[in-house]
């Protein structure tokens, strides 16, 4: 078996691989609140032309995440919010950039700052959203962080932040490691007031679980023949080997 063979079947398995690995944490976020699936682009490279010698290697050229809508549920968390619709809720990773998500499972944290689940900080129309001492908080569906004083009635609710939702052009946005969606090159979007919220909804995962299941076996399926292939490259690999040996 030639190089151009045997580097054709180690990239036909490498795609395969990569294909496997997206399809395994489409799957395992299946339960997660926001998240959007990610798909390959696979592409070919020919590395061969000629009448009846026309080979390519499969290759996955880019990953995308499909911005499908999740479904919403009611939860009755004072601090859950969906987003209808398009758009992003704005948040802070560790790094302090900017990212975005639909995840609005929010909480507090021990700082008294509002938070996603895995801890980025919450942005607001002036910078993160901090909570004072308070009987009662909740986000209402103008996006607005309410919180009732500790000595305060049942209407001196007050406001303390108003979420930063945003609707940039999806095309445009990468998808970090985080989870996160990032405008190219650190930039940050603008704040938009046609993003409309509901109050105690969550919105789910978008990871269709049966077709991303069938992915899966479909993509189990060709590894195993990408190991096949591989397997029979070395094997006349050795043959060739030996053969030539014997000549000597």
């Amino acid at each position: 078996m030639s190089e151009r063979g045997i580097y054709t079947a180690m990239n036909s398995e490498r795609a395969t691989m990569l294909n496997m690995r997206i399809a395994t944490n489409n799957l395992a976020n299946a339960n997660t609140p926001g998240f959007r699936a990610d798909y390959p682009i696979i592409s070919e490279h020919a590395v061969a032309k000629g009448d009846n010698n026309a080979r390519s290697i499969p290759y996955v050229a880019k990953t995308y995440a499909d911005f499908e809508q999740g479904a919403i549920a009611y939860t009755g968390n004072p601090l859950d919010v969906a987003i209808k619709g398009k758009g992003f809720f704005s948040v802070q990773n560790q790094d302090g950039q900017e990212g975005y998500t639909r995840a609005g499972n929010f909480r507090t944290n021990q700082d008294g700052l509002l938070t996603t689940s895995k801890g980025a900080l919450v942005l607001g129309i002036d910078g993160p959203i901090t909570i004072p001492h308070s009987r009662q908080v909740s986000i209402n569906k103008e996006g607005m962080v309410l919180a009732l004083p500790l000595s305060g009635g049942e209407k001196d609710m007050q406001e303390v932040g108003r979420l930063k939702l945003v609707d940039p052009k999806e095309s445009l946005l990468e998808k970090g490691e985080d989870g996160l969606f990032y405008m190219p090159n650190n930039g940050r979007a603008e704040s938009s007031e046609s993003v409309d919220v509901v109050a105690e909804y969550l919105e789910g995962s978008n990871v269709n679980t049966v077709r991303t299941l069938v992915e899966l076996i479909d993509v189990s399926r060709r590894f195993e023949f990408s190991g096949k292939m591989s397997k029979s490259f070395d094997e006349n690999s050795y043959s060739c080997n030996k053969l030539l040996e014997n000549l000597v």
